[in-house]
C-alpha cells in the first residue's frame, strides 16, 4: 500500500508556528482513507494479512488511522 507512505509523510512534518494571516502546520495524527473497488477485495485482504502489531502499531506508533471502505457487489 503505497499510499500509507503520504500519510507517514504529513506526520514527519515539522511544526511551523502561527503567522499573522494563518494558522500553525502541525498534524497530531494522519488518516488514511481508502476505497477497494477490486472484486475480489484485493486492498483489503492485503491490509488484512499485514500481522496485527504492525496495524495496530500504524495507530499506536504513529497516530495513523488506516480505513479501508469496501462496498458490496450486487449481480443484478
Amino acid at each position: 500500500m503505497t499510499s500509507t507512505y503520504e500519510a507517514f509523510f504529513y506526520r514527519g512534518l515539522l511544526y511551523v508556528p502561527p503567522k499573522k494571516l494563518g494558522p500553525a502546520w502541525d498534524y497530531e495524527y494522519s488518516c488514511l482513507l481508502a476505497y477497494d473497488g477490486s472484486d475480489d477485495g484485493n486492498l483489503h485482504a492485503a491490509w488484512s494479512e499485514l500481522p496485527d502489531h504492525v496495524r495496530k502499531g500504524f495507530w499506536d506508533g504513529a497516530n495513523i488511522c488506516v480505513m479501508i471502505l469496501r462496498g458490496t457487489r450486487s449481480d443484478h
